[in-house]
């Protein structure tokens, strides 16, 4: 390339973008435009695939411009050499008025043909809408991490029953074993999203709520906005507390920001709960869904979410220092087959699992689906609904989408209260089969 030998030890994209100017300025200053580009990709906040991007952007729109300029006054330059005079020369008054006349132009043969325009804007539109979509998928997937410390050592643990592919809940007796056993996990912790009914308030209301273990909240990072978060002897069994822990837009939506809320006592399903804190405005569920508030595990609303063989919960939990995924998964199995000898009534044909996936990060995120079955499929581990008007709620992301997810149980055929659903979760994996389970229709998962 002239100006810019080929033997400069500079990138391709650079010589590129700098074969985008005249010869004479290529000449001129090529070899250091080259370097100046070069220098930039080096830089920290053009690292990355985002910041690559980003990088590609900002020269793309930078040569455009200044390339187009350059070969207008390079234009100029020739005119000028070759004694044209300058009387003869267009003015730029003229220039301006022969741009207007073409797109005047422009505008009348696309109005003769209105089909032809609709369909390039048709076109346009979707074709510019999918990629949209597609690059904020990529984006939040694969680009941006996952909002939580050491997201890259969290993973999830699921059951599975007679070496089926499905993921279901497991026992809370399980976690609590594998908890006390395993060697590879920093910090285990449980959770089970259920919608929990709020009176004595100005109006009765059915929250998506999260029972839940302190652990949980230390393994992503929770803050409070005010207040503080559950200990673990207020989660604990046999030490557990009537307290809760809501969300910041439950504070300022419900109660107006209102700081007093600490220390209030609500009733939640028909129990007095203490509000001891407000999460923190960035605080996000590691499935997406807009939890409103959180319980400790020991206020479920059933006891024998505590009887070994009732799965009841799934589990989360950050792998220690060095240990990789392959380690835990054998860690984790020896466990369950162990537990299988000792309890082979409740734990026969039960193992835990944890799934494979593209990255630990990436078994974050999961996509749902909810479909109605006889109320004869019913798990005897399901919630009981409170009202034949209860709701579910599907887990969809932010809380305008939430609501095309609900759905009275006295809307599904033949039902009277009493329906259950199949809630199917399926990791954002590949091959990796969903999860799925029958709950009553006040369920959430």
């Amino acid at each position: 390339m002239s100006g810019l030998p080929q033997s400069s030890p500079t990138s391709r994209l650079a010589r590129a973008i700098v074969r985008l100017y005249p010869e004479r300025f290529r000449a001129e200053y090529g070899e250091e435009m080259a370097r100046f580009i070069d220098d930039l990709r080096s830089e920290p906040r053009f690292r990355g695939g985002r910041g690559r991007a980003a990088l590609f952007a900002h020269l793309a729109l930078d040569s455009a411009w200044s390339a187009a300029r350059e070969h207008w006054r390079a234009l100029a330059a020739d005119r000028r050499a070759t004694g044209i005079p300058p009387h003869m020369q267009q003015p730029t008054e003229e220039k301006m008025d022969t741009l207007l006349q073409d797109l005047r132009y422009a505008a009348r043969s696309l109005g003769k043909r209105p089909m032809f325009v609709a369909i390039a804007v048709l076109t346009l539109t979707l074709g510019i809408g999918a990629n949209t979509a597609i690059f904020s998928v990529v984006d939040a997937v694969l680009l941006r991490p996952l909002p939580f410390p050491g997201a890259q050592r969290l993973t999830t643990l699921w059951g599975q029953h007679n070496g089926e592919k499905q993921l279901d809940l497991f026992p809370i007796k399980d976690f609590e074993d594998i908890q006390a056993r395993n060697h590879t996990f920093e910090e285990m912790g449980l959770a089970r999203s259920q919608s929990v009914n709020l009176t004595g308030t100005e109006a009765p209301d059915r929250l998506i709520g999260e029972f839940t273990t302190a652990s949980t909240f230390r393994l992503f990072g929770a803050r409070a906005a005010i207040g503080r978060l559950f200990t673990d002897e207020e989660t604990a069994e046999g030490t557990g507390q009537r307290v809760a822990v809501i969300s910041y837009a439950v504070w300022k939506n419900r109660f107006g920001g209102d700081p007093s809320v600490v220390g209030r006592t609500l009733t939640l399903d028909g129990r007095p709960h203490v509000v001891i804190g407000v999460t923190d405005s960035a605080f996000n569920d590691p499935f997406g869904s807009a939890l409103e508030v959180w319980l400790p595990i020991t206020s479920a609303p059933q006891a024998n979410w505590f009887e070994r063989g009732n799965g009841t919960i799934w589990g989360f939990g950050r792998l220690k220092p060095g240990v990789t995924l392959d380690d835990a998964k054998r860690d984790v199995a020896a466990i369950s087959k162990q537990l299988e000898a000792e309890y082979p009534q409740a734990n026969a044909g039960r193992t835990i699992t944890i799934p494979r996936s593209r990255s630990t990060s990436s078994a974050m995120c999961v996509r749902s689906c909810s479909s109605f079955l006889p109320s004869s499929e019913s798990s005897s581990s399901s919630p009981a609904p409170t009202s034949p008007t209860s709701s579910w709620r599907a887990p969809h992301r932010g809380r305008g989408r939430w609501r095309f997810g609900r759905r009275s149980a006295r809307d599904v055929p033949g039902s009277s209260g009493s329906s259950s659903r199949r809630t199917c979760f399926s990791p954002w994996s590949v091959g990796q089969p969903p999860f799925c389970s029958r709950t009553g229709s006040s369920a959430f998962w």
